[in-house]
């Protein structure tokens, strides 16, 4: 059996939806603190320029909108926002965080961060240990009151680290939702039913598989734990080690993923899949065109019209989106998440000015008008409301319209506007997600907690490394060259990257936590 079962992975990154209430937190951070500032006192504020590291590439009219942000806040600053390319930002940051490479004195006021996934060492947690991130406990609910009371108290629990606060994070909610975007003319030309199973997913992949000669048939995204756990009855602790429990099991008894039943049906399929050549590399590099994605879309609805997954000679392309386990209440995610898909802001340990990051942030999030500039740009010049919502202004040259930066940390779901006859993944109908995230999503018996991996670094990092080798098993589109009777070794290379030990100490913490 090859070790090796992974050609590459890709990030599926969709965001959307919601919180609410208050929470008291206890705590004290006073060092390398800025002079006491007051939020009834900005005219008396002293200049200073805020610095933001962030991932992305610098947007059209930059310069101009924050000028009218500047002048607008009434703060008295200067914003300065160092753009990172996403595939080079999580890179940048932990060689500047994790290896000190860069002293902390001349890096930026406040920064994008997440928990760890398989692409990144630049973990909030660690961060926090290491002391550097700024411990904001004292500061987030004076000086950002409008985004402290949107968390709810489970909220603001399931962001802490050690019992203190670390991170802002964006004002939406998600969910573990399956998703597929399928061809629409092929589902029709060959009279195929709804999606609503993996069965009827695999259905799909053959008859494209064997009836068109020049569509390659599927293609997965971000395979982890997540994507499939919820299918089964499970709720995911911890999708980047891979770590759940059944959602009826009043013990909560942790286990990995691999270890699960369901896990080897889940495996089961991919495997047939790759070995069938409904995933194949070799036509998706040669320019043929998709015919479906499997991914972790948070906020599609079912039945949306999907245009942006084309490969290839894509004009013809019209998706349509299908929710697996549709009728299956979907569990919510923690407000932070990866860098990539749902980050929060952080601030710089050494920054003087970790209060004006905050009453920064507080102002963004204190009205409508005042999101919309920042967000989107200048009405008029960088878009335009019909309907209250967006509608594309022409840029001149090849340049990224401003309200296409990576913003997402900034997200809020009351403010989020929609754009005006978009036809792609994350443009939701917010009063159908509202709907979807109060009616359809559930939060996890564990809100609230998350693993202090503080004393297994080495272990995590290794089982991480593991699971992308062994059971990131979709995303290999094609590489796979397994049976279903090797997974017992797959499952036993995990076991031998301290996974039992790995287990057993979140499950002293989750049992620990739960008596309080």
């Amino acid at each position: 059996m090859r070790k090796t079962l992974i050609k590459k992975i890709s990030l599926s990154i969709l965001a959307a939806a919601v919180g609410f209430s208050v929470f008291g937190c206890n705590g004290s951070s006073k060092d390398n603190t800025g002079p006491d500032v007051s939020l009834n006192s900005n005219t008396d504020l002293p200049p200073v320029t805020l610095t933001f590291f962030v991932p992305g590439n610098k947007p059209a009219n930059y310069e101009n909108v924050l000028q009218q942000v500047e002048k607008k806040s009434n703060l008295n600053i200067k914003l300065n926002f160092t753009y990172s390319s996403s595939n080079n930002y999580e890179y940048t940051l932990s060689q500047v965080m994790t290896y000190s490479q860069v002293d902390l004195d001349s890096f930026s006021d406040a920064f994008y961060v997440g928990r760890a996934d398989f692409y990144t060492t630049a973990d909030i947690s660690y961060l926090a240990a290491a002391g550097k991130l700024k411990d904001i406990t004292d500061l987030f609910q004076r000086y950002a009151p409008n985004i402290y009371k949107k968390l709810s108290d489970k909220e603001l629990k399931s962001i802490q680290i050690g019992g203190k606060l670390y991170a802002v994070p964006s004002l939406f909610t998600k969910a573990y939702t399956l998703n597929v975007a399928v061809k629409e003319d092929l589902m029709k030309k060959y009279n195929l039913p709804a999606i609503n199973s993996l069965d009827d997913y695999e259905l799909y992949l053959k008859t494209v598989k064997e009836n068109e000669k020049n569509v390659l048939p599927g293609e997965i995204f971000y395979p982890s734990a997540s994507m499939f756990a919820g299918l089964y009855g499970y709720v995911v602790l911890d999708d980047n080690q891979g770590l759940v429990y059944k959602k009826d099991d009043p013990k909560m008894t942790v286990k990995a993923w691999e270890q699960t039943p369901e896990f080897k049906q889940v495996a089961g399929y991919l495997i047939r899949w790759c070995k069938n050549g409904y995933i194949d590399d070799i036509n998706y590099s040669q320019g043929g065109k998709l015919g479906s994605v499997l991914t972790k879309n948070d906020g599609i609805k079912e039945g949306t019209r999907i245009i942006q997954y084309g490969r290839g000679n894509s004009d013809d392309f019209t998706f349509y989106n299908y929710v697996i386990g549709k009728d299956m209440p979907k569990q919510r995610m923690n407000p932070i998440g990866g860098v990539q898909d749902n980050p929060a802001i952080a601030i710089n340990p050494k920054s003087k000015n970790a209060e004006r990051v905050l009453m920064f942030l507080n102002w963004v999030q204190s009205s409508q008008e005042n999101y919309d500039l920042f967000m989107y740009g200048i009405e008029g010049t960088d878009y335009k409301l019909e309907d209250n919502q967006l509608v594309s202004v022409q840029n001149n040259g090849n340049t990224i319209p401003y309200r296409y930066w990576s913003s997402y940390a900034f997200f809020n779901f009351d403010f989020y506007r929609t754009e005006k006859n978009a036809n792609w993944p994350n443009n939701i109908d917010k009063k159908e997600y509202k709907d979807f995230i109060d009616t359809k999503t559930f939060s996890a018996p564990h809100e609230g907690f998350s693993p202090d991996y503080a004393n297994l670094q080495n272990e995590t990092k290794q089982r991480g490394d593991a699971l992308l080798q062994n059971i990131m098993l979709a995303q290999v589109r094609g590489a796979v060259t397994i049976d279903e009777s090797d997974l017992d070794d797959v499952i036993q290379a995990l076991n031998n990257s301290d996974t039992e030990k790995i287990v057993n100490e979140v499950q002293k913490q989750l049992d620990n936590y739960m008596k309080k």
